[in-house]
């Protein structure tokens, strides 16, 4: 996971990201996201890194100041954009 922390710090200093956070959520470790490409990238608890794409900014804002992390990206994310694992 050293790999993932690096591959978003480099994202960050690149100024490809507008947002990454860790989470409260339990199964949710970090997000991160890029407007240019809409592409949203979560970080599980339990191993993989994904990407979603196409995903409006303002679903990422929702996911962001949600209370529940995990619940909004339940509702908002899983199932509704196209996914891909790009890291275990």
């Amino acid at each position: 996971m050293k790999h993932v922390k690096k591959v978003f710090a480099l994202f960050a200093l690149a100024g490809l990201l507008v947002g990454c956070a860790t989470t409260s959520s339990s199964a949710l470790g970090s997000f991160s996201y890029n407007e240019d490409t809409q592409v949203l990238s979560v970080k599980f608890d339990k191993g993989g890194v994904y990407e979603y794409a196409g995903v409006p900014a303002d679903v990422f804002d929702q996911l962001k100041k949600a209370e529940s992390q995990g619940e909004v990206f339940n509702q908002l994310v899983k199932g509704q954009y196209k996914s891909k694992k790009v890291s275990d």
